[in-house]
């Protein structure tokens, strides 16, 4: 039925209404976020970068969801997660999704877009800003010398927050063999290693050498 004025209106207005309706629906702006985690800040920082990636590639708008919760809260600190917001500088320079009606996705949809188109996600606008914007904050003098070039290496093992034996389960062998390639081919560039773990100190005196600094079980 078409409605005029006496209530009837014409196919041609009806037609005119439906085709800005869709057009709406069309042409409206696609916003995504990144998914809540409440595991460590690696594995949400990583999400939350791949996530602003994934909307630039894609077209659509990223707004930043702040972090809610995170393990490796040792020393139970009441500021940990507002210190994790300062870490990566996020709030101020993307939007923030305070209204909680932006389109989650699962994580694995951002990393899985990532890897599999890897070199155009590194030469992402939204990388270098993410790098910009990290750095912005922070004095690069009080952390690192200017001497040396900064190699940083996870070595995932179990620990209080995660017990988990997946990725965890690596060898130390393997680990020592990257470093020790990695040590040849920037050799002229006076490499310093940080290695960054949890558990037993003594578990770690394999990778103990001039040019290795541990840190275990230290805060982000």
């Amino acid at each position: 039925m078409v409605i005029n004025r006496e209530g009837v209106m014409g196919a041609s207005h009806y037609s005119i209404l439906v085709v800005l309706m869709l057009g709406e629906l069309i042409f409206a702006e696609s916003v995504v976020t990144n998914p809540r985690r409440s595991d460590g800040f690696g594995g949400q920082f990583q999400t939350i970068i791949a996530s602003v990636i994934y909307a630039e590639l894609n077209n659509q708008k990223f707004m930043y969801t702040p972090f809610k919760g995170m393990e490796h809260n040792y020393h139970d600190d009441a500021s940990f997660l507002k210190k994790k917001e300062w870490l990566i500088n996020f709030i101020g320079n993307f939007e923030v999704n305070e209204n909680d009606t932006s389109i989650q996705l699962d994580h694995t949809v951002f990393l899985n877009f990532f890897e599999a188109n890897l070199a155009r996600c590194v030469n992402s606008f939204s990388l270098q800003k993410i790098k910009r914007i990290f750095r912005a904050n922070k004095d690069r003098a009080h952390y690192f010398n200017n001497e040396n070039l900064h190699i940083a290496v996870h070595v995932r093992r179990p620990n209080a927050h995660d017990n988990r034996i997946q990725g965890a389960d690596t060898s130390d062998d393997v680990f020592l063999r990257a470093i020790g390639q990695l040590r040849a081919v920037y050799a002229a560039q006076n490499p310093q290693f940080h290695i960054y773990s949890q558990g037993n100190p003594e578990h770690f005196t394999i990778y103990e050498a001039q040019d290795v600094l541990l840190h275990i079980d230290e805060s982000v």
